[in-house]
């Protein structure tokens, strides 16, 4: 059980306010002179831990007080007292300072020692959602245990009772291996001085419930000795109860253990109840333990160091404390030597993909300046040869121009021309009109002519002739109108006026007016002249 347990800064004030004082203060709890008692804040198997404040040095401190109802003369107050003096003889950064050792009121012994804040290794690790993503810090905090226990170690003293609840890692990350009530002293000629070990409340320490018997057995120094310690943690022969035979190796399990919950989330042993643990730690059942850290994929070295910490023969196990320590300090050595070199080869790799990006943009840069030249080029080019084909164009333009107007030229004088000839033919048409239209108007004027003389000549002859019903009469009217008829045609025919046409005309008319009149024999001849004309 550790000494101390996370602590809220919030709670800090001028001591003497109501804050600072809890309801059992106010009820005579007895405290130590010059220090004021606040709130508890942990409790282990011989007593109970406080916060206090000390008013000769204005800080805070824990106070540690025996349990009430325990005798001042008790194998518990004297293991108590024994836990001061070692705890303050242990001048070792990862292990708590010891300011004051003293006596209360009513008897007890009491322990004003380092207030530290912050959580348990215990609470970290059962925080810790995925252990591989703190298991660099928890190797780091780890390391510092092991330096811890090798300074003890180095003193002869071992702790017993190594476990994550009885580590506080601070806000600032330093570690402290608390609670070294079950500490033991190792005398050098290897006659081991070791006090009674009697104790009130088993729960403490181990309480062992088989069936109805407990295992608070009270036996002496020589005998095989009464089993103090988690059972989760110990070791085989701590288990079994042979106080002779614990040494350093006997905490290296602890380590060893602890280790264990750090790579694998569980301890070594991890049966249900006290009882079943303490018969895997008694029979050194660790294949669950050894399956766990195989399939844990954390560092082979790693791995194995916790395995040698947890061998069943003690013989097998590293020296102490400080062997661990130097071991894993090693192993952190060349997880940082990897680390480095995986950063170093990650920097070159960075480096060397920067210079291929670099070449690779001098590349791209390159051929880009390339095409840009080349573009210019191609466009000095195109634009040579659009001017070259504007100029060729323009004179093919200039040429077709040129023949253009050379055809409109021609086209204007072929019109020219062509009004010309079509001013000529439309005169000389006109000329052609005026002619056929004088030759017509002559010929007009003839036949006007021609029936004007038909007529002087129809009219002589039938001037003279009476149409009237004359009784002496010798021949028909129409026998005499016939004769003067046929006179008249060859009157006409001898005068021959007009163009024969006309003139045939005239004799087919008389002709058919004699047939009319009864005369058709004598206007045959007639009729036949004025046919041959027509023919």
């Amino acid at each position: 059980m550790t000494n101390n347990i996370p602590f809220d800064d919030s709670t800090l004030g001028t001591p003497g306010n109501s804050e600072f004082v809890d309801a059992t203060a106010s009820e005579g709890r007895p405290a130590p002179s010059g220090y004021e008692l606040l709130e508890e804040v942990g409790r282990c198997g011989m007593g109970v831990v406080y916060r206090a404040f000390d008013r000769r040095l204005q800080r805070e401190v824990a106070i540690k007080v025996l349990r009430e109802g325990v005798q001042a003369n008790s194998v518990l107050a004297t293991r108590f007292r024994r836990e001061a003096r070692l705890t303050g003889q242990l001048e070792h950064p990862g292990i708590p300072a010891v300011h004051e050792m003293g006596t209360l009121a009513d008897g007890r012994p009491f322990l004003a020692m380092k207030l530290v804040r912050g959580q348990t290794l215990h609470d970290l690790l059962e925080k810790s959602a995925e252990l591989g993503l703190d298991r660099g810090r928890f190797i780091a905090i780890f390391e510092q245990i092991c330096h811890a226990v090798g300074y003890a170690h180095s003193h002869r003293v071992i702790h017993r009772d190594l476990k994550p609840a009885n580590v506080m890692v601070g806000s600032h990350g330093e570690v402290q291996v608390m609670d070294w009530g079950l500490a033991k002293i190792l005398n050098p000629d290897g006659d081991d001085h070791e006090e009674p070990e009697e104790f009130d409340e088993p729960t403490a320490t181990l309480d062992l419930r088989l069936g109805e018997q407990s295992s608070r057995t009270i036996e002496s120094a020589t005998e095989t000795g009464s089993i103090l310690g988690t059972p989760a943690y110990m070791p085989p022969e701590q288990a079994a109860g042979q106080i002779r035979l614990l040494d350093a190796r006997s905490d290296v399990f602890g380590l060893g253990a602890i280790l264990c919950q750090i790579l694998t989330g569980r301890p070594p042993y991890d049966g249900k109840g006290n009882f079943e643990r303490h018969m895997q730690a008694f029979h050194g059942e660790l294949s669950d333990a050894l399956a766990r850290l195989d399939a844990c994929g954390a560092e082979p070295e790693l791995i194995a160091l916790c395995k040698r910490c947890l061998a069943v023969k003690k013989e097998d196990r590293p020296a102490d404390g400080t062997a661990v320590a130097t071991e894993v300090a090693r192993i952190r050595q060349a997880f940082e030597e990897r680390a480095r070199r995986a950063e170093l080869e990650r920097a070159a790799a960075v480096v060397r993909e920067a210079e291929q990006r670099r070449r690779r943009r001098v590349v791209q840069w390159a051929g880009i300046a390339v095409s840009v030249v080349l573009l210019v080029g191609l466009i000095a080019s195109l634009w040579q040869m659009r001017r070259a084909i504007h100029a060729e164009g323009q004179a093919r333009q200039n040429e077709a121009l040129a023949k253009l107007n050379a055809e409109l030229a021609r086209a204007e004088r072929d019109a020219k021309n062509s009004a010309l000839v079509a001013e000529m033919q439309a005169r000389k048409e006109a000329e052609n009109r005026r002619a056929e239209a004088d030759a017509a108007r002559q010929e007009s004027q003839s036949r006007l002519k021609q029936i004007e003389k038909g007529n002087e000549i129809l009219l002589s002859i039938f001037a003279d002739l009476d149409v009237r019903e004359d009784p002496g009469r010798t021949e028909p009217l129409g026998a005499v109108l016939a004769k003067r008829l046929l006179k008249a045609a060859e009157q006409l025919e001898g005068e021959a006026v007009g163009d024969p046409l006309a003139v045939g005309n005239l004799q087919s008319r008389l002709g058919l007016t004699m047939v009319n009149l009864g005369s058709a024999h004598e206007a045959i001849p007639l009729l036949q002249k004025a046919r041959a004309v027509h023919t």
